[in-house]
């Protein structure tokens, strides 16, 4: 068919919105979209509701996904505030997407190594069963509340992360001081390039470091070779590659948002867009995942949209 032009406007999940003008062909399959934390929250505090959102991108020729870490993070606000207003809006907003979800990043690995020794497909998106229970979970929050089951998955996660990253953090940064100890190269690094150009030499060795080993040598270095077909190992290579740049660079432990922002883009290994209000993780973006196209906010909604979502 031929190039449709045209602007939505009309309504659904409530609201009425005015989006930018766009040329799709009406034909081609829709890409992915994958909406992280601040895009969520910019919706929110621009009024723009899930319903016209996900009719905003889909003009744009995309459909929305979201991963786990987004619901994490944005079902954080109900810990120690049960009734937050706002958190129970974004969650109104995610309802109304009706997205994709894609799974733990744990899984996308396990999936990629299947394909390794296999041939399998990766699924990137959650199960009918886990996606239906992930909705659950989202309507319950977007009603002002959040399950038991729903409370605890955010509390092992943030205790997790409290738990795990000063220790990693000191680990990384003894491991830095001892290896620029003894080699003048590292120490003149200043650009994540740079630290990237070096690693690329044991990607391997890397690559059974982030796998715990269950990977032989002999695997390690196939999947190495044919990095770019693992595209959520590769995102994680490169984000564990761009905090070990944090640490060379500012000789520092990278902060929680250095350790959070490459999870978004990690799950969006499989998607062909990330939406983003976050202008440091629209560069971070291209470091981690090369192929991904980064649309910043601003591209997808020209005026405020629509009433909250009720």
């Amino acid at each position: 068919g031929a190039p449709r032009e045209g602007a939505l406007a009309g309504r659904r999940g409530g609201c009425c919105g005015r989006v930018i003008y766009c040329r799709i062909r009406m034909d081609e399959p829709l890409r992915k979209a994958n909406l992280e934390t601040s895009a969520i929250n910019q919706a929110e505090a621009a009024s723009v509701t899930g319903g016209v959102l996900a009719d905003t991108l889909k003009t744009m020729g995309y459909r929305p996904v979201i991963g786990l870490h987004t619901i994490y993070e944005l079902g954080r606000a109900f810990l120690n505030r049960p009734h937050d207003e706002k958190a129970r809006r974004r969650f109104c907003i995610l309802r109304d997407l009706e997205p994709s979800f894609v799974p733990l990043v744990a899984d996308l690995l396990h999936q990629e190594i299947l394909k390794l020794r296999t041939g399998a497909a990766v699924l990137p998106f959650l199960n009918h069963l886990d996606h239906i229970s992930t909705q659950q979970e989202i309507n319950q929050m977007a009603n002002g509340t959040i399950s038991p089951k729903g409370e605890k998955f955010i509390r092992d996660r943030e205790q997790a992360m409290q738990r795990d990253l000063p220790v990693q953090s000191q680990a990384y940064l003894r491991h830095v001081a001892e290896v620029k100890a003894g080699n003048p190269a590292i120490q003149r690094m200043r650009t994540f390039e740079q630290v990237l150009s070096y690693f690329s030499g044991d990607l391997a060795g890397l690559i059974r470091e982030i796998l715990k080993n269950t990977v032989s040598q002999t695997e390690a270095d196939e999947l190495a070779a044919r990095l770019d077909s693992f595209p959520a190992l590769r995102s994680v290579v490169r984000a564990n590659v761009y905090r070990c740049f944090i640490h060379i660079a500012h000789e520092q432990p990278a902060g929680k948002d250095k350790i959070s922002d490459p999870r978004q883009v990690i799950d969006a290994s499989y998607s062909d867009a990330l939406v983003t209000n976050d202008r440091q993780l629209v560069r971070l973006a291209q470091q981690i995942n090369p192929d991904l196209t980064v649309l910043p906010w601003k591209r997808l909604v020209t005026a405020k949209a629509g009433a909250a979502p009720s």
